[in-house]
């Protein structure tokens, strides 16, 4: 350090000028050389780069299997009736013909038919995610016997067995759409649940069910 009107003070057995121009010499030598143009680095370890490799070729079969499984939707190309068809074989084998099962949902009682919905409480978003009908049992039908009487009542629908327009505002078909039928015991009816591929299936279930309801309601003593 220099003391004002003095000489300079020593430090250490060297002056302070000197001190000053060691400790610059040693900053240049910290700071890192700036890297010229067309100077490349080595290449990263193999271990780093196998890794790296290894990741990218896994990110590449699982966008590959997305793009296919989005583009053939899992069911091989096979169009709506086919597929309708094929499981109509194996589960409506031993179900009554399509013109009886029509009369089966032609007389059918229908107590109630309402929408299952679903609230997003956090965008507010309001869905029918399905519709339940209340039913009169059939007499004599088993709720197993019902539920496959209904099944099979769609899928004859779908691959073009039966005329779906036969029933108006029938609630149990789609003809461009699956229809997925649970049927539970409940209270001493059945509870069918419908539930379409869209919620714009929904909705068209439930304005036929609200309708069919209207005209299959018990009969007034």
């Amino acid at each position: 350090m220099l003391r004002a009107g003095g000489a300079p003070r020593s430090i250490g057995g060297a002056t302070g000028a000197g001190v000053l121009v060691a400790l610059l010499a040693a900053s240049k030598r910290a700071t890192p050389a700036p890297v010229a143009a067309g100077v490349t680095f080595p290449p990263a370890r193999r271990s780093l780069r196998v890794r790296i490799e290894k990741a990218a070729r896994a990110s590449a079969v699982v966008a590959a299997l997305a793009t296919v499984l989005l583009g053939t939707g899992c069911s091989g190309g096979n169009p709506l009736p086919a597929r309708a068809a094929t499981m109509e074989s194996v589960e409506c084998r031993d179900t009554a013909p399509a013109q009886e099962e029509l009369g089966e949902v032609e007389r059918m009682t229908v107590l109630t038919a309402r929408p299952a919905c679903h609230l997003n409480y956090c965008s507010g978003v309001f869905q029918v995610m399905g519709v339940k009908l209340v039913v009169r049992p059939p007499e004599g039908a088993t709720l197993d016997q019902f539920a496959r009487t209904l099944r099979c009542h769609n899928l004859r629908a779908l691959d073009g067995a039966l005329d779906a327009s036969r029933i108006p505002d029938d609630p149990y078909t789609l003809t461009d759409s699956w229809l997925d039928i649970d049927v539970k015991a409940e209270g001493g009816n059945y509870v069918v649940t419908l539930n379409g591929d869209r919620v714009s299936d929904n909705l068209r279930i439930l304005h036929r069910a609200q309708a069919f309801a209207a005209t299959h309601g018990p009969t007034p003593r």
